[in-house]
Order: structure tokens, then sequence, then C-alpha cells
């Protein structure tokens, strides 16, 4: 008889910070079937897991597409989404969909699985749902130019209305959507609390945090800042107040990683004392700041809304943390 209890899950077609990756591994060990499928593969995203439980659709195909000009690329891979969906439809129980959309921009291929009995989750992630005027790319609003400030508000106003169609859209089709409280402003519907699920990593959680001075007095203190996106990370800010008199003050040294092969990250994570995520995070503790976690890095996170946050999950599924309302620049 066949164990009703282990269902085969389709995961895709994007990976953002890991996500897809670690909900493929999870799934996988808890003895379900998964289908995992990416509709690009770069250096800079986590590589392929091999588990007897996954299998990746088109892998070596999509290996050849990614490094090929978009004008080949895309329709090669439309077309492979076709047979993604189609596949899906006869051997998958539900579908997990990461990002900003499913296989295709506008959500039918949810309402067609769904007509067929498949059980379709969305989950947001990253700077998919946040309202775009929430985020650092809003700040170009207040450029003391006025012409390039007017420029930048009608900017921002089409890709935030653009940003709400799509949401609602994905809100409604879905069964079930994931998202951060703190983002959801355009779902239409109930959503599960994405921090009541956490972030999937390997590895554990030190229980004491190493001090600083158990940093030998002949090396300097390394920092890592391994922003995806600077301009909403908060990097320039980071940048100024870490500047190389402040750095040469502390006897410590800034690592700064963008663009680069996620190997190369891993490796800075090993070698450096500290992290420091970003500047505007609505996550107590993010894919970077998890896996810096998971390599036993103390990571620093600027954000906000945690008392807001507070209200929608339990003390205990918070990430342990030192709270700071306020930092004073001169402990710099």
């Amino acid at each position: 008889m066949p164990d009703k209890t282990h269902k085969v899950v389709f995961i895709g077609p994007q990976e953002i910070a890991g996500f897809q990756t670690r909900m493929a591994i999870t799934l996988a060990e808890s003895g379900h079937k998964v289908f995992a499928f990416r509709q690009i593969i770069t250096p800079y995203q986590p590589s392929i897991c091999q588990h007897n439980n996954i299998t990746w659709m088109f892998h070596k195909t999509i290996v050849m597409l990614s490094g090929a000009p978009g004008v080949l690329r895309c329709p090669v891979v439309f077309w492979l989404k076709i047979i993604v969906l189609i596949q899906l439809i006869y051997k998958s129980d539900a579908c997990l969909f990461i990002g900003g959309k499913g296989l295709f921009n506008f959500p039918w291929d949810y309402y067609l699985l769904r007509a067929f009995g498949k059980r379709v989750v969305h989950m947001f992630v990253g700077t998919a749902s946040r309202p775009r005027s929430m985020s650092a790319y809003a700040l170009d609003v207040l450029k003391p130019d006025h012409k390039a400030a007017q420029k930048a508000l009608r900017k921002l106003k089409r890709r935030l209305v653009r940003q709400k169609r799509r949401v609602s859209r994905i809100s409604h089709a879905a069964t079930y959507v994931i998202d951060n409280p703190l983002c959801g402003h355009f779902l239409t519907k109930p959503f599960i609390n994405i921090f009541t699920l956490g972030i999937p990593v390997e590895g554990i959680m030190q229980s004491v945090v190493p001090e600083v001075d158990t940093v030998p007095n002949h090396r300097r203190i390394r920092i890592l800042h391994c922003p995806s996106r600077p301009e909403i990370k908060g990097t320039a800010r980071i940048l100024e107040l870490l500047n190389q008199d402040r750095l040469n003050e502390l006897n410590a040294e800034l690592v700064v990683l963008t663009g680069v092969p996620r190997t190369r990250v891993i490796e800075e994570l090993k070698l450096c004392d500290f992290v420091i995520d970003q500047l505007y995070s609505d996550s107590p503790l993010a894919g970077f700041a998890a896996e810096a976690v998971m390599y036993s890095r103390l990571p620093v996170v600027g954000g906000y809304g945690w008392d807001e946050l507070r209200k929608h999950m339990p003390e205990s599924a918070i990430p342990r943390h030192v709270y700071a309302t306020r930092i004073n620049c001169s402990m710099w």
C-alpha cells in the first residue's frame, strides 16, 4: 500500500536566497517526493542538491540555456515550463511557487492546477510582495533635483500599481499564500505567517556567541557585508559609517561582496568574525543572516517593525537577539 502521508511536491521556478534549495531538502528529508525546477541557474545560487527524493527537471538543459542570450533562452524556457506544467498535472499532489510569480507572468497555471485538484501554495520572499514605496528604491523620490525626483515618483507609481495587481492576482489564484506580515499589504485574503514556518538551514546555532576579545591582538577583526542589491540594503550608509579611519580605530577590516559566486560567499563566511546583513530588514533573520548563524557567525541586522511583528508570532519563535532601539554611532 502506498504511504498516503508522503506527497509529491513541486518547488520552483525561482531560487531566491536559498529558499528553494532549503525547502526541497526539508521536504525530501521528511520523506516526500520532490520535483524541483529552476528557470535559470547561476553561480550566485546554492548548488543543485542531490537527494534520492529530489528530481531536478530539465537540469542539464537549463544549465546550457542559462548562458545563452535572452532572445534564445526565453522562448525555449517558456516551452519547458509548458512541459513542466503538464507533468505536474499528472504527477504532483501540491505545488510550492517561490518568489514574485509562478511559471508564467499571469497565474493561469494556478487556476489550471487547482482545477485538477492540486494544492497550490505561493511563498513570497524578499522584495516580491513588499510595496515598493516601502523599499529603499523609493529613496529616489527624495532627490534634491526636482525633475529627477518627479520622474522617480512617476516610475515608482507605475511599479507600485503593477506590483499590487500581480500580488492580488496571485493571492486570489493560489490555494494558500505564505508571506511576511510586514509585507502583505496587497494580499486579498488571509495568508500564512512565514515566520511560523521558520527558515530551514543546516547546522545548529551555538548557545554562546564568541566574545570579541577572543580575536588575537595581532589580527584585525574581519567584518563581512554581502548585499544582493547594495542600493536597497543600505550599503552606502554602512560604508559611510565604517570608513577606513573608523576601521583603523577598531582594528578591523570590512569585506564587501556582491555579484560573486556563492562558493566565494561561503568561504568568506568561514573567515569572518561577524556579518553586517543590512539596514532595512523587515525580518529578524533573513536568508543571509540565517546562513551566518549556520556558520556560527553573529549577524547584525538593522530593520523595523519588530514590535508589530511580535503581535503575529510568539516570543519563542523570534531568534535570540540583542535588541537596540538606537545605535550610538560613536560606538563605531
